[in-house]
């Protein structure tokens, strides 16, 4: 009988790997993600008449100062998504389809990643984070 099992990691200091989907040939696909994955990128919405069509250009506005303020904390941008550029447009997401107020989502980083478990587990790396994002907001509320 073969055996069950499950290589997804996470780098998290003392914290136990798991997985999301098991299979009998080796954990999961997560586990398959080359180890260099890592960084930040911002989701933001298409333009979908009639449900994003108002907020499109104010939310490509505050992708990009995110993105441009989190990089100049020196947060990585993930080149494995996105394009490659940090911004990534879906329009699978109920969070950006329905929202009737500019609105991106951010991921900060793969947890996977050591540099990037470290920086989003460590008071430092959150406060960097923190104080990026408050900056963007600043910046895009002018």
């Amino acid at each position: 009988m073969p055996s069950w099992r499950a290589s997804c990691a996470d780098a998290r200091p003392g914290r136990r790997p798991w997985c999301s989907r098991w299979s009998r040939r080796g954990g999961c696909s997560r586990s398959r993600l080359p180890r260099a994955r890592c960084g930040f990128h911002v989701i933001r919405p298409p333009d979908r008449r009639p449900w994003t069509h108002d907020i499109v250009r104010p939310s490509s506005r505050l992708a990009r100062a995110v993105k441009a303020s989190l990089r100049r904390s020196g947060v990585p941008v993930a080149t494995y998504t996105a394009g490659g550029d940090g911004i990534d447009v879906r329009s699978d997401l109920g969070t950006l389809n329905l929202s009737d107020v500019p609105t991106v989502v951010v991921e900060l980083g793969n947890m996977r990643h050591p540099a990037d478990a470290r920086r989003m587990t460590t008071q430092r790396g959150r406060t960097t984070y923190a104080s990026a994002l408050v900056r963007a907001l600043r910046r895009f509320l002018r």
